[in-house]
């Protein structure tokens, strides 16, 4: 059975209270009831934890949720701080932990930032029944602070009843100063001066210190490049758009895959990474002088993944040689989501019995030439369950891959890491797919999960390629699904790719319908678009159909040509396929109209079309030889109708 919210609250609150035991130092900055109500209504938890212990707490997390069969994920895209959800996926929500290395405070004076570093607070701590936290003066001025540093408004509920809870304490507790800065804040009072007399007090504390000295400011320089660079490093691994898939076999990767192309905003295609070895001639060689010998070793024929696996050190060189292969597929194309990846070369006798399952004894030697995915998505379910599902794996053999994993990760960090067991049925790993992916920006917040069902009554036209219907639920919509026998070229997913590309450029959709999200159908996965219409909802017609029939006048004609022309040119839209049927003619507000449904972008995925996306001039010059095309196929076809006329 799928873990219920409640469970999921459960191995939160364990978390903490082993941490605890374990003298992990997981102090809350901030006051929040660790409470399943709280816990599950959205916000998250901030505790400050000393650099060196940051890898102990996060196995820590991997050894409670892993063993409890909670999906969760982590994300390390900021130096200053390790995001961690722990996935509620019944209540389509996440329980937040964030995890800082130290605190921000900002002078409302000079406007800049200091820091107090771990070493600052550590000397205030105390300690209640083996529970670190900070005193209550430290912990209520830093939040005056804080709401000045993040410019948050006092009147937000949550801080609401955070101000109302350190108002409390500190009646209790005689803190005169700390009760009054509360009240004038209660009372309207400016938050930058009350962040500035608080920040003061936490000098006075002895926790922020008033001035740097030159080496302190020197570290704090380097510190700030290293973030820099950091950043820049997380960003440059986000834009390689590959999804590292990994897991023993029998886990369940082929369908987390499928499912996750579903859920992703943009379009992505499945690798296998075998792919990535088993096609060059290094490989080849290795094959030809080693396989003989192995063979007789073994006295029998030696399958191609036993090959691998015995000769996993070699082939790991082979595949990071061929690397730039998956990198240009992923900026060239589309988000390649990797059935396998390097780590997976890492291991030793996992399938043979002659010795102990392990990690390579020099893997850390290797671990840093692993190129780091946008997203590693580590699948996993009870060993008994993968045992069941391929024998060829012992018991022992998946114990050691699930923490060696999890090993390799700590070692080499990926910018955001998700832990699904699949084990639950399916609903519940995609839920937690999705949750994922709208952490990291990438999933379709309007992804839909049921099936429509399309017939004929629904069949709105038919192109080479594709097949349109009329929304069966959402009449102002429509979904374009590709055809079976359309040669291996999906036209939804280049479109998805390219029109997903001028959104992000702030292109308006003026002359091209928007498109919204995927979506299953009994025909086929289907692309959502805006449904075109006139305002009276009458048929609409081609151009082709206006042209042929007059029924719009050559001077309107000519106006909607030069405003779509105009349209293009400005925002180097590809026009690709420039067929005359590709164009419908609508009228809107008593106004004549001229909008492309098909033929954006290109009629395959390639360089031509990546060079075109990105160098706008290209795409200019691409887009005039096309116009030409373009107008001699409209004058062709208005000669004909006039000659008809006569």
């Amino acid at each position: 059975m799928p873990s219920s919210p409640s469970q999921t609250f459960i191995a939160f609150a364990a978390l903490v209270q082993t941490a605890a035991t374990r003298d992990i130092k997981l102090v809350p900055i901030r006051h929040r009831d660790i409470n399943e109500k709280i816990a599950l209504s959205g916000g998250d938890y901030d505790f400050i934890l000393p650099n060196d212990q940051h890898p102990f707490f996060l196995s820590l997390v991997f050894e409670i949720m892993s063993q409890a069969g909670i999906n969760f994920s982590i994300d390390q895209t900021k130096q200053e701080k390790k995001v961690l959800h722990l996935h509620a996926p019944e209540e389509k929500t996440n329980i937040t932990l964030e995890i800082w290395s130290h605190l921000e405070v900002r002078d409302p004076a000079k406007q800049t930032h200091k820091q107090i570093s771990w070493n600052d607070l550590a000397p205030h701590l105390q300690e209640k029944n083996g529970y670190y936290h900070l005193p209550l003066l430290i912990e209520g001025y830093y939040y005056l602070s804080h709401l000045h540093t993040k410019n948050k408004s006092s009147s937000l509920p949550e801080v609401k009843r955070r101000l109302q809870h350190y108002q409390q304490l500190a009646q209790n507790q005689e803190a005169s100063t700390l009760s009054e800065l509360l009240e004038q804040l209660q009372h309207d009072a400016s938050i930058a001066q009350i962040a500035k007399q608080a920040n003061l007090e936490l000098v006075k504390l002895g926790v922020l210190r008033e001035k740097s000295t030159n080496l302190e400011t020197l570290k704090q320089r380097f510190q700030d490049l290293k973030r820099q660079y950091r950043k820049h490093r997380m960003r440059s691994c986000a834009r390689r758009k590959i999804f590292a898939f990994v897991g023993p076999d029998g886990v369940g990767k082929t369908t987390l895959i499928e499912q996750c192309r579903d859920i992703l905003r943009d379009s992505a295609a499945y690798f296998r990474f075998k792919k990535l070895f088993r096609g060059s001639l290094l490989y080849t060689l290795l094959y030809v002088l080693r396989y003989s010998a192995l063979a007789k070793r073994q006295q029998n024929d030696l399958p191609k993944n036993e090959f691998d696996e015995q000769q996993a050190s070699n082939i790991f060189w082979i595949a990071l040689i061929n690397y730039p292969k998956l990198w240009l597929r992923a900026r060239l194309f589309c988000t390649q989501l990797s059935d396998r990846y390097y780590s997976d070369f890492l291991f030793e006798n996992l399938r043979t019995n002659a010795q102990p399952p392990r990690l390579s004894p020099n893997w850390e030697n290797r671990v840093p030439f692993i190129p780091k995915p946008a997203w590693l998505i580590h699948l996993d379910a009870k060993t008994s369950v993968i045992h069941s599902r391929k024998k060829e794996l012992s018991a022992e053999a998946i114990d050691t891959y699930r923490q060696g994993v999890f090993t390799l990760y700590l070692a080499n960090p990926a910018p955001y890491y998700s832990y699904i067991n699949t084990g639950h049925d399916l609903a519940h790993s995609r839920e937690s797919l999705r949750l994922s992916a709208l952490e990291l920006g990438v999933a379709s917040p309007s992804t839909k999960t049921e099936e429509y069902e399309l017939d004929q009554a629904l069949k709105l036209g038919e192109g080479n390629e594709r097949i349109c219907y009329l929304h069966p639920t959402e009449t102002d919509k429509i979904i374009k699904v590709t055809k079976p026998s359309s040669n291996n070229r999906n036209q939804n997913q280049i479109e998805a790719l390219y029109l997903r590309e001028l959104e992000l450029r702030k292109v308006p959709f003026s002359h091209i319908p928007r498109q919204h999200y995927w979506v299953k159908t009994t025909e086929g996965k289907g692309l959502v678009f805006d449904r075109i219409s006139n305002d009276d909802n009458s048929p609409l017609l081609s151009l082709a159909d206006c042209v042929q029939q007059g029924f719009i006048s050559k001077h309107e004609t000519n106006r909607m040509l030069s405003e779509l022309y105009a349209y293009l040119y400005r925002h180097a839209i590809i026009f690709a396929d420039v067929g005359l049927n590709n164009l419908v003619c609508h009228k809107q507000n008593n106004n004549w109209h001229l909008t492309i449904i098909d033929g954006l972008g290109a009629r395959r995925m390639g360089l031509k079309f990546f060079l075109y996306r990105k160098i706008h001039l290209l795409a200019r010059m691409k887009l005039q030889r096309q116009w030409k095309i373009f107008m001699q196929k409209i004058n062709s076809v208005s000669t004909e109708s006039t000659i008809q006329q006569q």
